[in-house]
């Protein structure tokens, strides 16, 4: 949950840190690198700087090439050709997504989106929060942030890209959970050991 907090800052500061602002345009599980200390590195961008950018976030083109990869594509984006900051939240969504179930955000032997598959769950998650989660951890993991998370994750995937929340909300969103806390103060050199 680490990793998804440092990818969700470092969205958010493309989108309002930087001028101009930008948008990625591929976020996705292979885009994300590690370093020694296991803190991510967001790379391999496909839309670029914001210059392309509206004051309410959309792109004024069409990018020559494709925007994002099977799986972790903005609905949205697929029906009007438009990128915006909201199409690296859906995006963000899946990688979410993804980290909770441990599944592929796209299965092309069966040919099937994790977005399709944990659809039902997603929309309403009250008490089945524990449904998203790998099954491989063996119930050892913080109840409380997977479901906090799961809730992000649903969120950030939704259809309508205007319901979506803004990656700061999201920094916000997973912020509260205590143990993404913890690890924030220990990479900032905050803490003790």
């Amino acid at each position: 949950m680490a990793i998804a907090y440092q990818v969700a800052q470092a969205l958010d500061y493309l989108h309002e840190g930087c001028d101009p602002q930008v948008v990625h345009g591929d976020v996705k599980a292979a885009n994300v690198l590690l370093d020694r200390r296991l803190e991510a590195k967001l790379c391999d961008f496909r839309v670029g700087p914001g210059g392309l950018l509206s004051s309410g976030g959309a792109a004024a083109l069409r990018p020559r090439h494709g925007v994002g990869s099977p799986g972790y594509v903005d609905p949205h984006y697929l029906r009007s050709g438009m990128v915006s900051k909201k199409s690296d939240v859906y995006s963000f969504g899946v990688l979410l997504l993804e980290l909770l179930t441990g599944a592929e955000a796209f299965d092309a032997e069966r040919e099937r989106r994790l977005t399709a598959e944990l659809g039902p769950v997603l929309r309403d998650l009250d008490g089945r929060a524990a449904e998203v989660v790998d099954a491989r951890l063996s119930g050892v993991y913080d109840a409380g942030e997977a479901k906090a998370a799961a809730v992000v994750a649903a969120m950030c995937v939704r259809d309508n890209p205007s319901l979506r929340p803004s990656m700061a909300e999201v920094v916000m969103l997973l912020r509260a959970s205590a143990s993404i806390a913890t690890v924030e103060s220990k990479s900032d050199g905050k803490s003790d050991s």
